[in-house]
């Protein structure tokens, strides 16, 4: 049996599992997407997000986790009746919000691209707007639920989000394709195939929210007798309105701040990139647009795979983590933290080495009309290690009520980036890679900043070996193994598809097998596997766990 401390990584699974299949419709998708409107497409397609996504968190980026920690923080005191109030609050701030900033992006969308020197993306941000307002709503529910501790809502809610995406992208990107721009903005076919890709973004979101609303309307009967059962003979004054609202910004503006900078980053490379590749000696427009394609639809994609386990332990945690310090359960606060790091790493330090072994492989098999960007794989899958180490931190410190440190760790990350970018985009010998490097310091940094004060406050000795040395001796082990067998195969069948997944299967097996041989993977984490429990009984009758 699990211990009940831990219950939180079962909710993490199920935000994993829906956040795996999410992301393999993302890259069906993608790669369809990128077969229709190529990198070129890509690329103005991916400035328009990066612009979209500075508004979305401006709008809601931190709701989901204020209101998981305001909503289990009441239920555990035996107060379920404010944590509805919350609930209702929380909607209205939401729903002013989303109208606002949609509205602002609305009308602003063809100031901004013609400021940072991207008029082709235009459609594809205007095609964003309605995405602000459904998200927030959407925000909402999925942090009353997970307060709740359930994450099922929100697990559906993403897979259905993504489904209708990945449809509906490829569909409007076809259709739009055939629709040339006004002369201002580019006389440019493929960039209105960008904003079809990016309509159906707002589609998805649109599905998303419209399941995870009758889901609550189906539920909300049942919900308003458990809490009307708990909250039998509670006399607790309610909290005013104005209470509740300066809570919930409390929670939420720093949570905004720590993710609008790296968002602010993301957009600082949208800015500097095209003058700082011109330095480089690049002159070509479609070149220039095709790079940053390659950036932002293959670098980003693929990274964030693994690094979205860690979001998943990071949202569960911290309102598991806020009940407990509310219960003033410190053992149970410290093992769920040592439990909600070591699982990251365990995953993300193999995918960071397998992504970066095989890179090139793996861009041939996903974009087999568009390999390029093997460069970018190789040189920034370090990346996910220390944004997957930032997340987990930045989550731990918000749960314990510590929530400047990590935007303060943000900016100084985020501002380095201004400077590396200056310097190493323009030189001819890295161009875009800069780009990644300058992203690689800037997570390095915060991560580091992030340790230094959670180990100062949070009072207990991480497990070093098992969290990092251990899945980090694995990993280089699977690394030689998989560069072997993807060449080995490769040489013999001339198959890149075939070399590259039987490699990654290898891979997986050799890396399982040498966390097992030095003592890297525990019973526990066993469990949480599907049938983890025959599985144990199996490896301890041959005594490898």
């Amino acid at each position: 049996m699990l211990n009940k401390n831990n219950a939180f990584v079962r909710q993490a699974a199920i935000l994993a599992g829906a956040g795996l299949i999410t992301k393999l419709l993302g890259f069906a998708y993608r790669v369809a997407l990128t077969g229709v409107i190529g990198d070129y497409g890509i690329g103005i397609g991916g400035i328009a997000f990066y612009i979209y996504m500075f508004f979305w968190v401006m709008s809601s980026a931190g709701l989901p986790v204020a209101i998981s920690k305001m909503v289990s923080e009441r239920v555990a005191g035996g107060r379920p009746d404010e944590a509805r109030r919350v609930f209702h609050i929380a909607l209205f701030v939401a729903a002013l919000l989303g109208v606002t900033f949609s509205l602002i992006l609305f009308f602003g969308s063809g100031l901004i691209v013609t400021l940072m020197g991207w008029p082709r993306s235009y459609y594809a941000l205007l095609s964003l707007t309605p995405t602000v307002f459904f998200v927030a709503i959407m925000a909402v529910f999925r942090g009353y639920f997970q307060g709740m501790q359930n994450t099922v809502p929100t697990a559906l809610s993403q897979l259905i989000e993504q489904l209708f995406n990945a449809v509906f992208s490829v569909l409007l990107a076809l259709l739009m394709l055939r629709h040339t721009l006004p002369y201002e903005y580019g006389g440019d076919p493929v960039a209105m195939g960008a904003a079809g890709g990016q309509l159906g973004t707002s589609v998805g979101a649109f599905a998303g929210l419209a399941f995870i609303l009758g889901y609550y309307l189906y539920k909300r009967r049942h919900i308003n007798k458990s809490i009307h059962f708990y909250s039998i003979g509670n006399t607790d004054k309610k909290q005013s309105i104005g209470s509740i609202v300066r809570e919930l910004a409390f929670i939420t503006i720093p949570i905004i701040m720590g993710t609008a900078i790296f968002t602010i980053s993301n957009i600082i490379d949208g800015i500097m990139v095209r003058p700082r590749l011109i330095a480089s000696g690049i002159v070509s427009d479609s070149v220039i647009s095709e790079l940053v394609g390659q950036l932002v639809g293959k670098y980003v994609t693929i990274t964030n795979v693994p690094v979205m386990v860690s979001t998943a332990l990071a949202i569960a945690a911290i309102p598991s983590i806020a009940a407990s310090i509310v219960k003033r359960e410190h053992q149970a606060v410290t093992e769920k933290t040592n439990t909600a790091m070591r699982l990251s790493m365990l995953i993300t330090i193999p995918a960071a080495v397998g992504i970066g072994v095989l890179a090139n492989p793996i861009l041939r098999l996903l974009f087999p009309t568009q390999p390029g960007g093997g460069s970018l794989l190789m040189v920034g899958s370090i990346s996910i290690i220390f944004l997957a180490l930032y997340q987990i931190l930045a989550g731990m410190l918000q749960a314990i009520g510590k929530l400047h440190i990590p935007v303060i760790a943000a900016f100084i990350g985020a501002s380095l980036k201004i400077p590396l970018n200056y310097v190493l985009i323009a030189n001819p010998n890295l161009r875009i890679v800069g780009a990644v490097i300058s992203t690689i310091v800037c997570y390095v940094v915060a991560s580091a900043i992030c340790w230094y004060f959670f180990t100062k406050h949070v009072k207990f000795k991480i497990n070093l070996t098992s969290t990092f040395i251990k899945p980090a001796i694995a990993a280089f082990g699977m690394g030689l193994g998989i560069f072997v067998a993807y060449y080995t195969a490769y040489f013999l069948t001339g198959v890149n598809a075939l070399a590259t997944i039987l490699s990654v299967l290898i891979g997986m097996a050799l890396y399982v097998s040498f966390l097992l041989l030095i003592g890297g993977l525990r019973k526990s984490d066993v469990q949480l596997l599907p049938a983890g429990h025959r599985i144990c009984a199996a490896l301890e009758r041959r005594h490898w766990l």
